[in-house]
């Protein structure tokens, strides 16, 4: 049996696979800082995308509605300690790749920053 960091390393990975074939460039992945982590950092064009990557086994609640206010809040943050230490004048946004079983799903623009 996986631990639980294994288990989200491999889908950290999967996510960071599908964004790639739909023309993200991965800029850094587990962005840790003392306000927070961000699973993957990439560009999608000229915009700076901050991504959460969320799983959840077949069945039950989509694993996009795990990202909840309060974790929408820590994001900002790291967000806000990464534009810190690497300023970007572009635009910047928030999206979340949802792994349900075998079904991947991107959402562009998840919530606001």
């Amino acid at each position: 049996m996986k631990s639980t960091r294994a288990t989200g390393a491999q889908h950290e990975e999967e996510a960071a696979r599908y964004l790639e074939r739909r023309g993200y460039g991965i800029v850094e992945r587990n962005f840790r800082s003392r306000r927070g982590e961000i699973d993957i950092i990439a560009t999608e064009g000229s915009v700076l995308v901050f991504i959460e990557v969320r799983y959840r086994a077949a069945g039950g609640i989509g694993a996009a509605y795990t990202v909840n206010h309060q974790k929408q809040e820590r994001l900002r943050r790291c967000a806000a300690a990464y534009l810190m230490r690497y300023p970007w004048s572009g635009d910047v946004r928030f999206d979340v790749v949802a792994i349900n079983g075998n079904q991947t799903t991107l959402y562009q623009d998840a919530f606001r920053g």
